[in-house]
């Protein structure tokens, strides 16, 4: 919601959990060797981040993905290194294509790009020593406009984001309630 993917999960309508097709999200196509080894994913052009420092609505790149996927897969404090252990290097020939090679074919590339800690995160936060979880920077959909712990957490619909045309919500709230017997 607040942070887009390389790619996304979609479920045909009316079908089972068998049933995942792998959709366009930051990468608008992409496409694999004869040997399955090296992916290349061509990127979204125009896709901007949230108009905050310390990004300042600059556009989403390639470099800004192969962060978020080092993050994840080379990182030796991530707990989800080891879902990568295929995964040799990822490359950036230009700021809108990114390459995976992998040790060898893995069929589950995609369903694991997909996951959550693949959320395209700015670099610059780290930089500044911020902290992902409380100063959030959206490349999705919605952004955070109010967070108290424990009480709310508001989303608001962003006009300049890519997909805008596809979000039918101007905006959602997750109340916190603490105590279930308070529900009437």
């Amino acid at each position: 919601m607040v942070f887009d993917r390389l790619i996304r999960a979609v479920r045909e309508a009316g079908g089972g959990y068998g049933d995942i097709k792998y959709a366009p999200q930051a990468a608008e196509s992409w496409e694999m060797t004869p040997d399955g080894k090296i992916w290349t994913f061509h990127l979204r052009k125009g896709m901007k981040w949230e108009n905050k420092p310390p990004v300042n609505g600059r556009e989403v790149v390639a470099n800004d993905i192969k962060f978020t996927l080092d993050r994840g897969m080379f990182d030796v404090s991530s707990i989800f290194q080891a879902r990568y252990d295929l995964v040799k290097n990822i490359t950036v020939p230009d700021k809108y294509t990114l390459v995976i090679e992998l040790k060898q074919p893995y069929c589950c590339l995609l369903g694991q790009l997909v996951q959550e800690p693949n959320f395209i995160l700015a670099p610059e936060i780290k930089a500044e020593g911020k902290d992902y979880r409380t100063y959030v920077v959206s490349s999705g959909p919605m952004v955070l406009t109010k967070s108290e712990e424990g009480v709310i957490r508001s989303f608001r619909r962003r006009a300049d984001y890519w997909g805008a045309d596809q979000i039918y919500v101007d905006g959602l709230d997750y109340i916190t309630i603490p105590d279930v017997k308070t529900i009437d």
